[in-house]
């Protein structure tokens, strides 16, 4: 229940319904039920879930699951069923930045091109000034399309879109926008960045591995990610940050997560569909983990990339060859090492300028503070 409330917190949910369950083996005390429902108001107190609703239920017997009970007269709240009944979802915030990201490029006759998705979070119409969040290039809304609006037997353009409206969007010019881009306002958008502060739920059987590359999906977007580093991990019952350097399976913790390129991301406190995200083992292609951003790391945008004049093609002109890498793996004493040596042997003999990293040379230098370990061997790949 502790772990349950955590994540539900970190979620943003504000209301969680507590059904006590089995309150006829307890033989229906009053006391047993408020010692269960003062620990959990307790936990959801230090989370800040400012509603708790309990229930006290047996499911075997059908007490306050569907009809109130005369098994326990002590409690004179709703059922149940009439607790989900008449909870209330969040009233949409029409103050909410603009996001809308691209899940299809939708072509018609007549040079139509319009980006199509759901709006998940704010507003827009027609004349709005957007910003594609990836590549920072901004356009006007031209038309807003709907299948489901018809006038004369014709599809209709719309005024405008909410959240959670499906619809496909037309800008006034031509922009380079691809599936998993995010439009956003143009007044109130996320930057791009590679770097991310994450509250993190490990769900993979294997522990979470430094340096290892996963794939990172929000909505529509894929991009490979590394878990650089574990700020903590975090104990759901009494809520204390201990200091880890893994995550295992059904543990809570902070991290900081780089992507392989700059992604808009927003926090998850501001909009759930493009602050969330999943961790996919690029292997097995199993869910390890969620992941919620709380910010982008600022170091991200003060390291700026120089431009040097002596680049690829001039290094290309020089050596007289185009570059290319060859990665040998597999298991120790399978021959990478000989296979290699004699590949450079006869490069070299034919001019060709070479260079090699050897997985247990590079231990004596760049990498001989790393061990065997899987967050280890984690490491010195990605090191290489």
């Amino acid at each position: 229940t502790h772990r349950h409330l955590t994540i539900s917190a970190l979620m943003g949910v504000k209301t969680v319904i507590v059904a006590v369950n089995k309150m006829d083996l307890v033989g229906y005390e009053h006391a047993t039920f408020e010692e269960i429902v003062g620990t959990v108001r307790v936990t959801a107190a230090r989370l800040d879930v400012p509603e708790v609703i309990a229930i006290p239920v047996s499911a075997f017997v059908g007490d306050h699951i569907t009809e109130p009970s005369a098994n326990m007269p002590w409690y004179s709240g709703p059922t149940l069923l009439k607790a989900l009944e008449d909870w209330q979802p969040r009233q949409r915030d029409d103050e909410a930045p603009f996001r809308f990201p691209v899940q299809f490029i939708a072509r018609a006759e007549g040079n139509f091109r319009g980006y199509a998705g759901t709006v998940v979070s704010g507003s827009v119409a027609r004349g709005d000034e957007i910003v594609i969040a990836d590549s920072g290039r901004t356009a006007k809304v031209d038309r807003i399309v709907t299948y489901d609006l018809h006038v004369d037997g014709h599809i209709a353009d719309l005024d405008g879109a909410n959240e959670g409206d499906a619809v496909t969007i037309t800008l006034d010019h031509e922009v380079d926008v691809t599936r998993g881009d995010v439009i956003a306002s143009a007044v109130q958008h996320s930057e791009p960045s590679d770097r991310f502060s994450v509250d993190m739920v490990w769900l993979g059987e294997e522990p979470l591995a430094h340096g290892r590359s996963y794939l990172l999906v929000s909505g529509s977007r894929s991009v490979p990610a590394t878990v650089t580093n574990v700020r903590h991990r975090l104990d759901v019952v009494t809520g204390h940050e201990h200091a880890a350097r893994l995550l295992s399976m059904n543990d809570i913790g902070r991290v900081e997560v780089a992507t392989d390129k700059p992604v808009p991301m927003d926090p998850y406190s501001l909009c759930r569909d493009t602050g969330g995200f999943l961790l996919v083992d690029r292997v097995t292609a199993d869910t390890v983990a969620a992941g919620m951003v709380r910010h982008a790391m600022r170091r991200s945008t003060n390291v700026v990339r120089h431009d040097y004049v002596v680049d690829e093609q001039a290094r290309r002109l020089l050596m007289g060859h185009d570059a290319k890498v060859v990665w040998l793996t597999g298991l120790s004493g399978a021959g990478k090492s000989t296979i290699a040596d004699a590949a450079v042997r006869k490069l070299h003999a034919l001019g060709v300028h070479t260079y090699v990293l050897d997985g247990d040379n590079v231990r004596h230098g760049l990498n001989k503070d790393l061990g065997f370990t899987a967050e280890d061997r984690a490491e010195n790949v990605r090191r290489v």
